[in-house]
């Protein structure tokens, strides 16, 4: 049996615009929302030490908010050589391009510490918590992310001073393409050539990396 007296709250701009007439079409989606919470979800738990009856410790945002997302489509038609019934017009004529490219922010997470009673928030000096090349590929085939000097484990008279989720992850960004053209080849006969172009500009997607401390730093930091 499980109890729960938790709440949360969302919040959200929501913005539509389309297009559906012409050799151009599109839809544009954003979503601008703000989601917080005191878990969300049965595995979340309280760190070792916490007062249960105390819930604003547990307090951020929500793991399911993106802060911002942004979902377009679009098909273009080219326009040319549609009428010309020769060989320039079956090879040129009729073809069109569609696709879908998507954009959101990161997730949230929160940097734990490892400590002889039980993993637990770690503390935060404050700023920036990622690097100033955070992104990028390094050397050593590793990801630049989190600057790990501005945490520490808390100590274990006391809970860690960093919040629930207080960090976003990296962000999404995709672009699906499509390529096509139909061909007549008797009467209401057609044929359709089409080719599929899959996060098209080949844009390197992260995921939260899994972070936790112990007293002399960190010992997993991967994504």
């Amino acid at each position: 049996m499980r109890l729960t007296d938790i709440t949360s709250r969302y919040d959200a701009l929501q913005l539509f615009l389309s297009r559906r007439r012409g050799n151009v079409n599109f839809t544009v989606n954003y979503t601008l929302s703000k989601a917080t919470d005191y878990g969300s979800g049965n595995g979340d738990t309280w760190d070792p030490g916490a007062d249960w009856k105390d819930l604003s410790y547990n307090f951020g945002r929500s793991s399911d908010e993106r802060r911002h997302i942004f979902v377009s489509t679009f098909t273009y038609r080219f326009p040319f050589w549609l009428d010309r019934q020769d060989l320039v017009g079956s090879l040129l004529g009729g073809w069109e391009v569609s696709g879908i490219t998507r954009y959101q922010t990161g997730s949230p997470y929160s940097v734990s510490g490892n400590t002889s009673i039980g993993g637990r928030r770690g503390d935060f000096s404050g700023g920036d918590e990622r690097l100033s090349n955070a992104g990028e590929l390094l050397a050593d085939n590793s990801w630049a992310w989190l600057d790990t000097g501005k945490f520490k484990v808390a100590p274990e008279s006391r809970l860690g001073e960093s919040k629930r989720n207080a960090f976003i992850g990296p962000s999404y960004k995709v672009w699906d393409i499509s390529l096509r053209k139909q061909f007549r080849l008797k009467g209401s006969v057609k044929a359709q050539l089409q080719a599929d172009f899959f996060n098209a500009f080949n844009q390197v997607n992260l995921q939260n990396p899994a972070l936790v401390m112990v007293f002399a730093g960190f010992w997993r930091f991967t994504f």
